[in-house]
């Protein structure tokens, strides 16, 4: 397990998309993101969580001028 505190800000993040081996869990713990895992896009709030299998396309982008969460990596 690796976890990560990642601050993602709208103006530095470009469109993308990765895929790795293992699983991911993402707590937002500021501000909005957009996440698109496959071909589902979630809108993510402070307090919210997604968990998925990273072997899918997947990629964040702040809704907000900021967002803070953390990525932990399975």
């Amino acid at each position: 397990m690796q976890p990560f505190l990642f601050v993602a800000r709208k103006d530095e993040v470009k469109l993308h998309q990765l895929s790795h081996d293992g699983e991911e869990f993402i707590y937002v713990i500021k501000g909005e993101m957009s996440m698109k895992v496959g071909d589902t896009e979630y809108h993510l709030f402070e307090g919210d969580s997604l968990y998925f299998n990273s072997l899918q396309k997947h990629g964040i982008m702040p809704v907000s001028e900021e967002v803070v969460y953390i990525d932990i990596f399975v």
